[in-house]
């Protein structure tokens, strides 16, 4: 399916709902003015999403951020709606993050990748957030490979 051009289908977009249900990956390379991949809001969903690819886009401050003109006014009580929402990537298996130095975030929302298996983090020295991982199907987590430094600031998203 395509992604960008005609949308199947299966691609859904009304008022602040996307739903890309057949996407299976994202991989963006060397797209230096960059800013952002994809808003999301409440109703938006990649639920078919097993990895995430970008590499050398050195504008890139959020993968997902929060879409605050899609359904209501900018408040702050919108602002405040992104931190408290958990958005679900229940596929999502491989992170892999390069050359990424003004990325802040994933995603705005608090991130949840419960079969997450790797990340890879190269030259991303502006993240701090990484998904929560769901603990309790016996596995350790994620391997992580990363920068000592940049290990050092990062936090799970605590859900």
């Amino acid at each position: 399916s395509k992604v960008f051009g005609d949308c199947p289908p299966s691609c859904y977009r009304r008022s602040g709902y996307i739903s890309l249900p057949l996407l299976r990956s994202i991989h963006i390379h060397n797209c230096p003015r960059l800013k952002f991949v994809l808003p999301f809001s409440t109703y938006s969903a990649l639920p078919s999403l097993e990895t995430l690819r970008i590499t050398h886009c050195g504008d890139l401050r959020q993968v997902f951020p929060w879409d605050h003109d899609v359904s209501v006014p900018h408040t702050r009580e919108h602002s405040r709606q992104a931190v408290t929402v958990v958005k679900e990537f229940p596929k999502l298996k491989h992170v892999h993050l390069h050359d990424l130095p003004s990325l802040q975030e994933i995603c705005e929302a608090k991130m949840l990748a419960p079969v997450l298996e790797s990340i890879k983090l190269r030259g991303c020295w502006a993240l701090r957030r990484l998904p929560a991982v769901d603990r309790r199907r016996g596995s350790n987590g994620p391997t992580v490979h990363c920068e000592k430094d940049c290990w050092e600031k990062l936090q799970w998203d605590g859900l």
